[in-house]
């Protein structure tokens, strides 16, 4: 039996005339005065819109990013020869894209990520499972990147929640911060909920990777990061 509802994309899903979606792929009957190929046909699983299995991001459909601080966000102070955490850059970097999604961006902390604590985690989890939206991308220091991606394991069972960030500074020419959002976003927008990490042109799943630092980059593994 076909299942449908009816959706309008620029009403983030409440059901009204607009949008027919078919978890069977037939073809709509045309609305009264209007052309059934005009209309976006997708499966329909477990209520949330899906295209064979990928999550369908519509201009309405929101992602949440969540900063951290850590290496991404690094500012290099000549002076002192040393750096500091400063202000989120994941703002400027899609900005640069041009990336065709609407998201918002709020800071939790700005710490390197071997500064950060069991409380500051606690902390992201709450902001996580608060949030309303089901795309959630999360920019962090690589040193304990993996940690709290276990520390998010069951948050949520709708979300999905990537983190990702950059060994080296965003305001460095030959930094990978650019890149690693993108891979992260990408995977936001296709993975099934769960907690993932997005490093090193690779998706791992938060219980499975971990940062190899003399190779300087994300691997997998059979279990969790010790």
């Amino acid at each position: 039996m076909v299942r449908q509802r009816y959706f309008n994309y620029r009403s983030e899903g409440h059901p009204i005339d607009g949008v027919v979606v078919y978890a069977d792929w037939a073809k709509p009957p045309a609305l009264a005065g209007g052309d059934p190929y005009l209309h976006t046909y997708c499966y329909l699983k477990d209520d949330r819109l899906t295209d064979g299995g990928f999550n369908l991001i519509t201009d309405e459909m929101k992602i949440k990013i969540f900063t951290t601080g850590g290496t991404i966000d690094k500012v290099y102070f000549d002076d002192y020869s040393h750096y500091e955490v400063g202000e989120p850059r994941v703002g400027e970097i899609l900005e640069t894209a041009k990336v065709n999604l609407t998201y918002t961006v709020t800071e939790i902390c700005r710490k390197d990520s071997i500064h950060l604590t069991a409380e500051d985690r606690r902390k992201v989890r709450a902001k996580v499972a608060a949030e309303a939206a089901a795309l959630i991308l999360i920019t962090h220091g690589t040193d304990s990147m993996s940690l709290t991606a276990q520390a998010l394991e069951g948050v949520s069972e709708e979300k999905v929640i990537v983190l990702t960030g950059a060994m080296n500074p965003y305001l460095f020419k030959r930094s990978d911060a650019s890149f690693n959002v993108g891979c992260a976003l990408g995977a936001l927008q296709s993975l099934s909920p769960g907690v993932y990490i997005a490093m090193s042109g690779r998706i791992f799943k938060a219980s499975q990777v971990r940062k190899n630092r003399d190779q300087q980059q994300f691997e997998k593994i059979d279990g969790p990061h010790e």
